[in-house]
């Protein structure tokens, strides 16, 4: 009898063995799958950072790329901190819901009940701040924001920045994307809770979730494992610091910094019902966030998550973790297609400057140190690289997709180019001549 019980014993660690070297084969597979997408990220400088894939409860990803700080070759890792952008949105949304359930607010007070002398205040909600259909401008769009986000501000010093600005509409006519309201926000968080907006969130949302590599980023202290902020060189190749800008004019909207686990304990302990009464998504499949220097984002698919945090504001971040879900899903990815990567005489490369008409916005194509850069509405800041495939033809970083100039017959002068998109092609026949 003991010998069968042996032999049982035996025959159950030995497949217990071979599942786990099966497990084990399968996870490197989905590895290296992923590592070899993101090496042309790499090669090019549109990626770095870490990423965190879990399927149904199973992680299959947990990884850093590329470096937290380029100067001094540290890598980033699981545990590397990043600033989140917009993602602080979610959690500044989430304090505003708890509050709610304590009875502490109401999401449809007038704003007027916490600032009273807020213009239009009688007009104004909570919820309008929330889904940003309050009409209060949006302090990033303002003609000095890069030099007014250069100062460190209170929070009522942020608000002046905007309080006294005509409504862009009236209060839930419409929707427009407003950091302004979110600033709003946590003035009401700490003038309802009596407590910080950095001491309420640790308090009620990062411990509960046992988040233990987040907070809010004021600007002056310093926090370990921080990566710094890269975006593409707009001298040509490579990467560069981003323009400078202090987090305290971002606070509630773009304040905060995590790392991709603790964005997993997050999304866990939400739908669990440990941080609210509520499982109400705050987000439908994804959210993403931009600040300069940093991409992040949070998505969730056919069982999929996704939390991606990258250190270089230039990387593709949506469409990155799109191809990965499909990945993830055996379903068709696409892959960065660059065969070639060609030098052009700088005469050549020229050609191709000028403002080009896309809708309501306008792509601007210039050349710096025989590199064209492309960029929307004069925003260099979000410029990208085309890398040359071959006359008129450019592989565009910025929709990873084929770009082709098409030009008059008769003068051969360019008019405009299309963008290849699956089996579709984006044309863009309005051109602007160059001043």
């Amino acid at each position: 009898m003991l010998s069968k019980r042996i032999a049982w014993l035996f025959f159950v660690l030995l497949v217990n063995s071979f599942l786990l070297a099966q497990t084990n084969s399968s996870l490197k597979s989905i590895q290296k799958l992923v590592d070899e997408y993101l090496a042309p990220f790499q090669k090019y400088d549109l990626f770095s950072g870490t990423i965190l894939i879990v399927k149904n409860g199973k992680t299959l990803v947990n990884k850093g790329y590329g470096y937290a700080n380029y100067q001094h070759k540290v890598k980033n890792s699981p545990s590397t901190k990043f600033r989140m952008a917009s993602l602080s949105k979610m959690f500044t949304h989430l304090a505003i819901l708890q509050l709610a359930e304590k009875g502490g607010l109401h999401l449809n007070d007038k704003i007027e009940k916490y600032l009273p002398d807020f213009p239009n205040g009688d007009k104004i909600t909570i919820q309008h701040l929330i889904d940003h259909s309050s009409g209060i401008p949006h302090l990033n769009n303002f003609p000095q924001y890069d030099q007014i986000a250069k100062e460190h501000y209170t929070v009522e010093e942020v608000i002046t920045l905007f309080k006294d600005k005509p409504l862009d509409f009236n209060p839930g006519e419409k929707k427009t994307y407003s950091n302004s309201g979110y600033v709003l926000l946590v003035f009401i968080i700490e003038k309802v809770s009596g407590s910080s907006y950095a001491k309420y969130l640790e308090e009620n949302i990062f411990q509960p979730a046992g988040m233990k590599n987040s907070g809010h980023d004021s600007g002056t202290q310093l926090i370990e494992n921080m990566a710094d902020g890269y975006m593409m060189n707009l001298e040509g190749k490579g990467l560069q610091k981003p323009l400078y800008y202090d987090p305290s004019i971002k606070i509630g909207g773009g304040s905060l910094y995590s790392t991709t686990e603790d964005l997993f304990l997050f999304s866990k302990a939400y739908q669990e019902g440990k941080l609210s009464k509520t499982t109400k998504p705050l987000y439908n499949q994804g959210t993403f966030g931009k600040s300069p220097g940093y991409n992040s984002l949070i998505w969730q698919y056919e069982g999929i998550f996704i939390a991606l945090l990258s250190n270089n504001y230039s990387t593709p971040i949506r469409q990155v973790a799109w191809e990965l879900s499909n990945m993830m899903l055996d379903k068709e990815y696409k892959i960065i297609d660059i065969k070639e990567d060609l030098f052009i005489m700088p005469e050549e490369l020229a050609q191709y400057e000028g403002h080009y008409k896309i809708e309501d916005d306008i792509e601007t194509i210039e050349m710096v140190n025989n590199v064209l850069i492309e960029y929307e509405n004069g925003d260099k800041w979000r410029g990208c690289r085309l890398i040359p495939l071959g006359q008129d033809n450019f592989y565009d970083t910025c929709y990873l997709e084929k770009l082709t100039f098409t030009r008059e017959k008769e003068s051969g002068k360019i008019i405009g180019f299309e963008w290849e998109s699956g089996d579709k092609a984006i044309r863009i026949e309005k051109t602007i001549k160059n001043d």
